[in-house]
């Protein structure tokens, strides 16, 4: 059976922090072009930022570097 994982959650696993609401639900992952709300997507760099800052993604795992929007919820992963 597969559960939710909360973002807290998902960022001690990959030893990272976060900034947002860490009790927000994920279900699954997803690109930034097709991620809901209830899906976490992945910025691999700087020249994705239009697009993850367009994405419906509830989370992104972003590098510490990226500019997120302040409502925004990210995990940080070390590069």
């Amino acid at each position: 059976m597969i559960r939710d994982v909360r973002v807290q959650e998902l960022a001690e696993e990959l030893g990272a922090t976060f900034e947002g609401d860490g009790e927000l639900d994920i279900r699954a992952a997803a690109t930034l072009e097709s991620a809901t709300v209830q899906e976490v997507a992945f910025v691999s760099s700087a020249r994705f930022a239009d697009q993850a800052h367009a994405s419906r993604a509830g989370c992104l795992i972003a590098g510490v570097d990226f500019i997120a929007d302040h409502r925004r919820v990210i995990i940080r992963a070390a590069e």
